[in-house]
């Protein structure tokens, strides 16, 4: 038996029941939720529609885990985040509803489960209850009031045992705040609160890079650790505590790549597992972390570019795989592109989607999911849903920023050297009045292996508001955007097609297209191409 086999079965058992004890937990303080709710989430959930993890479960006097559901769709209901939007909602029917919620939770998760009872979704759940422990209790039956403490303080013990035991990565940080936001609240946590503190700014010293970045390159994961840190901040602040400088550090270093990720239309670029999130939750998120700073053009560290000139936003993934264990939700979308005019945007990548149980979630982590070079239809990593067998050796990008405002940027990766001898160099020149992207595929050979002519396709996926139109002679695609703007597409290649795609940017599939360039190598084979503003 494995040891999660070993601890899952004492964890389940009567003697661990019996050793959480029944003591309630006194909370001296209820630090505020930074974060304003969505009414509307509320009103839905008050009519049993219950929606996440991109599916909507219709069950009307029923609460959502007595439903059938994926664990990611269990996951957010039994975080209660969506705390909040009762409270956003107001009044005493918001407040009885969320109340029976709890309730009915409380009876049916007594005792530790596996789901219910993960770490990242504990220290969610931990956060929720203490924000909003004031808007439930408040004018509470008695015995809601003390189950509802004998409960947290139990939650709060077994959080305290296997917070560190999760997955690496950002699943390690919710649990982390959850205590610590306990820690702040909890009447004798004083003894604790230290140590806990310290855990998380060791936490913060393996996953936030030099740049800002978090070390799983997912611009989704940045968005949620940054928004859990500025959270947390302001709850110390509050309570009149200082935050530790690891903290504040962070928050200084991740607000201005947040800013990188952000496409026109204030959402964020679709990389490595990431949707698009709320453009309203980042603006809100940057306003509370108060760091006046621009967005880089170069993070090293977390491997990205950003193109920027006129209304247009290019955003490159130029950046090997983490090392393991951080490497588990890796994307193989190696030199992947994605670009944006204003608040449109045009070229994308597939994008991922929040369940991990999905029969999407593998097939959009493939190269081909992403607007860049495949080669003989392989990803250019070895994905695997523990992590990767195959990674590139090498990766590299510079930029060169002419005075006239052209960014120039040229990048390199040798994930496809070992199996074919080639290596896939970009260039990418975006024109100071934004108007043109030019960009330039090469296959260059590569080490001592000898190189034999494969197939290649160059991909563009294309956003779902995009309609596109190819033009006879197969060399040209014009696209139209959402608000208007013409675009062309040229290549010189002479086999250029449009093809289906599939965009989850904001969780749930939509069908889209894209544009293909293909091809066969040959000993050095260079693809030119352009995308352009034309007349309306």
């Amino acid at each position: 038996m494995t040891d999660n086999v070993l601890k899952n079965a004492y964890f389940g058992s009567g003697l661990y029941d019996l050793a959480l004890g029944k003591k309630p937990a006194q909370l001296e303080r209820v630090p505020v939720d930074a974060w304003l709710g969505e009414p509307l989430r509320a009103n839905a959930m008050f009519q049993g529609r219950y929606v996440a993890a991109g599916q909507e479960i219709v069950s009307p006097n029923q609460a959502p885990w007595a439903l059938e559901a994926g664990p990611s769709w269990h996951a957010y209901f039994h975080s209660f985040v969506w705390l909040r939007d009762f409270r956003a909602v107001g009044g005493t029917v918001a407040r009885q509803r969320a109340r029976e919620l709890v309730q009915s939770w409380l009876t049916a998760n007594r005792r530790w489960s596996p789901l219910a009872w993960r770490p990242d979704i504990l220290g969610r759940r931990l956060a929720a209850w203490i924000h909003h422990s004031d808007f439930i209790l408040n004018g509470a039956r008695p015995d809601l009031a003390e189950t509802f403490r004998v409960s947290l303080g139990r939650q709060v013990a077994h959080l305290r045992r296997v917070a560190h035991s999760g997955p690496a990565g950002y699943d390690r940080i919710a649990p982390l705040i959850g205590l610590n936001i306990a820690a702040i609240a909890l009447g004798g946590a004083e003894r604790w609160r230290a140590q806990v503190q310290k855990t998380l700014e060791q936490e913060i010293a393996h996953q936030i890079l030099a740049d800002g970045g978090h070390i799983e390159r997912n611009p989704a994961a940045h968005f949620h650790v940054l928004r859990d840190f500025v959270g947390f901040r302001l709850a110390l602040v509050e309570a009149r505590l200082d935050p530790p400088p690891a903290l504040v550090a962070a928050i200084d270093r991740m607000t201005p790549m947040l800013r990188l990720f952000r496409h026109g239309d204030g959402a964020l670029a679709l990389f490595n597992g990431g949707t698009e999130e709320s453009a309203g939750h980042v603006d809100a998120t940057l306003a509370r972390a108060d760091v006046r700073s621009r967005p880089p053009a170069s993070a090293h560290a977390s491997g990205f570019e950003r193109l920027a000139a006129g209304r247009t936003i290019v955003v490159v993934d130029v950046g090997g795989p983490p090392a393991a264990p951080f490497d588990a939700r890796i994307h193989a979308g190696c030199l992947s592109f994605e670009m944006s005019v204003g608040s449109d945007r045009l070229i994308v990548n597939c994008g991922a989607t929040p369940a991990v149980e999905s029969i999407w979630h593998e097939p959009l982590r493939a190269t081909a999911a992403h607007s860049t070079v495949v080669i003989a239809d392989t990803n250019a990593l070895d994905i695997r849903p523990g992590g990767l067998r195959r990674r590139p050796h090498a990766i590299a990008a510079g930029r060169r920023d002419a005075d006239d405002g052209t960014q120039a940027l040229d990048a390199r990766h040798d994930g496809y050297a070992g199996m074919f001898g080639i290596d896939h160099h970009r260039r990418l020149t975006l024109h100071r009045s934004g108007d043109r992207l030019a960009g330039e595929d090469r296959l260059v050979p590569s080490g001592a292996q000898k190189h034999t002519a494969v197939p290649f396709a160059v991909r563009f996926h294309l956003h779902p508001d995009v309609r596109a139109s190819l033009q006879q002679d197969r060399r040209a695609v014009i696209l139209r955007l959402a608000r208007g703007s013409g675009w062309l597409f040229e290549s010189e290649a002479s086999n250029i097609a449009l093809e289906e795609s599939i965009y989850l940017g904001t969780g749930r599939p939509r069908r889209t297209s894209q544009i293909v360039v293909t091809g066969a190598s040959t000993a050095l084979t260079t693809l030119n191409w352009s995308l352009a503003r034309v007349g309306d």
